[in-house]
């Protein structure tokens, strides 16, 4: 699903169209099934789980099965790119936690 993703994004682009994933809905679908594991508070767990719920009635969203949504439009003004470091300069500033595989930032590595 990812590379089908970026080849629409790529050619949307190539034709001046705007594309602007959002993924938190399908989280939602996935994360609130287990309202135990979360940070919420009482309040913003029944309110995800109420979207969590519309998602799976309305549109069949089961959680189980990848997906994105995402909105498409010509936009109304171009912004700048934002910068990237060298490849070379990020690589050799982390780090794999051997135990978890998340990344670390290596001591004395800048971050900005």
């Amino acid at each position: 699903m990812g590379r089908a993703f970026q080849r629409i994004w790529l050619i949307l682009e190539q034709n001046g169209v705007s594309l602007q994933p959002f993924a938190v809905n399908l989280i939602l679908v996935n994360h609130f099934a287990d309202p135990e594991r979360t940070i919420l508070g009482r309040s913003d767990v029944r309110r995800a789980q109420k979207s969590r719920d519309r998602l799976q009635l309305d549109l069949g969203i089961d959680g189980i099965a990848p997906g994105i949504f995402f909105r498409i439009g010509y936009p109304l003004f171009s912004v700048a790119a934002s910068p990237r470091r060298d490849v070379d300069v990020v690589q050799s500033s982390v780090s794999t936690d051997d135990r978890t595989g998340a990344l670390r930032l290596l001591a004395g590595s800048k971050t900005s």
